[in-house]
């Protein structure tokens, strides 16, 4: 799946867990444009852009993690305030990831 429609099933799906309000969403974007990645996503699709992004056109984020495997940070990882990891892995891609992400959710 293309990291646009990534993006846009994020938005399309997080809408469903209004009710949980206790996390935040944070997108880790490699390009060089906000508006660039933003406007191609709108040509996929994108409906509201509602969900915190931090553009990283240096790759910062893998560097400077580089005792996490790169398999890892590709995915959604769920942290908590302590920074250990609760989930890894993209909760709308099963019904059962969908049912344990919004337990984790519900139980913070």
């Amino acid at each position: 799946m293309s990291c646009y429609m990534t993006y846009i099933n994020w938005h399309r799906n997080i809408l469903n867990y209004e009710e949980i309000d206790n996390f935040n969403i944070v997108f880790v974007i490699n390009t060089d444009s906000y508006y660039e990645f933003v406007n191609e996503a709108l040509k996929y699709g994108l409906g509201d852009n509602n969900l915190y992004s931090f553009i990283d056109s240096s790759n910062s984020f893998i560097s400077k993690n580089k005792d996490i495997p790169l398999y890892v940070l590709e995915k959604p990882i769920l942290i908590n305030e302590h920074n250990q990891i609760l989930m890894i892995g993209d909760p709308f891609s099963t019904p059962e990831m969908t049912k344990l992400f919004k337990a984790i959710c519900s139980n913070r």
